[in-house]
């Protein structure tokens, strides 16, 4: 007789980490899947999505996919060794945007203490993503503030009604002691 079986993901204790979404989407379901030890609480969205045939990915051909009828999404990163990384020096950096200019979604990023379970998502930040198109500088998330104990950096998406979000180029690093300076004129 075969056995399968999976092991717990062990925690993330160094940075840099990106994810693109392209390979490793070994998580959620064949039809639905996320990154392995990505987490999400409803059982189809958000998944990795093979954006080819309309662009939707910030680089590359796929990307993480939201679609919701109304209500929250979530999708969660593999959890952060606070033991070794302390959440309060990282910084999450990441592209956003909607299905196009007539849909209105919020995207907050936050930390969660178990994946599985909303009630414990603590907001960090927000972002109103109005635009069809991704911005030309990344979105940028500190933890600085953040006094929790969770250990789940979590992506959860809002729309009131019918729409699509698309996140890509996913990094987790320590956070910058000077900011760059944007959009100069």
């Amino acid at each position: 007789a075969t056995s399968t079986f999976t092991t717990d993901c062990a925690g993330i204790t160094s940075v840099p980490r990106t994810r693109t979404f392209e390979t490793g989407n070994s998580a959620g379901t064949t039809s639905n899947p996320l990154p392995a030890c990505w987490h999400r609480t409803d059982s189809q969205f958000p998944y990795s999505y093979h954006a080819t045939l309309y662009n939707f990915a910030h680089t590359g051909d796929r990307c993480l996919f939201f679609n919701t009828n109304g209500g929250n999404l979530y999708a969660t990163l593999p959890a952060i060794d606070t033991t070794e990384l302390l959440l309060d020096t990282l910084q999450l950096k990441f592209y956003a945007r909607t299905y196009n200019s007539s849909q209105t979604y919020t995207l907050d990023v936050g930390v969660m203490t178990d994946p599985m379970d909303p009630n414990t998502f603590e907001l960090v930040q927000s972002y109103y993503l109005t635009s069809g198109s991704y911005p030309a500088v990344a979105f940028r998330t500190n933890f600085t503030n953040y006094t929790g104990h969770g250990s789940f950096i979590t992506f959860r998406c809002l729309a009131a009604s019918s729409a699509n979000a698309y996140v890509d180029d996913v990094t987790l690093q320590r956070k910058p002691d000077c900011e760059p300076v944007d959009n100069l004129t």
